[in-house]
């Protein structure tokens, strides 16, 4: 319809339109992250469990390997294989400034700081074995409770109506 002189144009804001806008790709870029991290999380877990299996065959072998015993360095050098692996794991990093996860979902630290020593197979005596078995069995019950801290952030923020909660937490 043509426009008359006189008559007033109608105005659209615009600005909510737009503000819709930033919260999606807000809650996109926070669900990438939480994505991620979980990712990371689950292949530490996994990683970890291999880990102490390894140490486990080692610990709880009767009569105990000798320390020249080459299936105990065998279990060693693929301990320490999948220790270096676990040390390329890393959960993405949030940089300081950016506000894109709500309070409540509790986004695990850069460096977990597992703490895994390194073993020599050829030197690694059998209480250090036990002590890495014993320091793998807490590194494993850390990443839980971590893939455990997100999930439950996630659920508490979508857990009211869903969608559009998570739009209020970013918005």
């Amino acid at each position: 319809m043509p426009k008359v002189a006189g008559e007033p144009s109608q105005t659209v804001n615009i600005s909510a339109a737009a503000s819709i806008q930033v919260n999606r790709d807000k809650s996109i870029e926070a669900g990438k992250l939480v994505r991620a991290a979980d990712q990371v999380l689950a292949q530490q877990a996994d990683t970890l469990l291999s880990m102490n299996d390894n140490l486990q065959a080692i610990v709880k072998q009767y009569p105990p390997f000798r320390t020249d015993d080459p299936a105990r360095a065998q279990y060693l050098e693929s301990f320490s294989g999948l220790r270096k692996q676990m040390e390329a794991l890393q959960v993405p990093k949030l940089d300081s400034g950016q506000d894109v996860l709500p309070k409540e979902i509790r986004f695990p630290t850069e460096h977990q700081g597992l703490g895994i020593p390194n073993l020599d197979p050829a030197s690694a005596s059998d209480a250090q074995v036990a002590a890495a078995s014993r320091q793998v069995e807490a590194a494993i019950a850390k990443v839980s409770d971590q893939r455990e801290a997100l999930a439950s952030g996630v659920s508490q923020v979508l857990g009211g109506t869903g969608y559009t909660d998570l739009l209020k937490q970013l918005g």
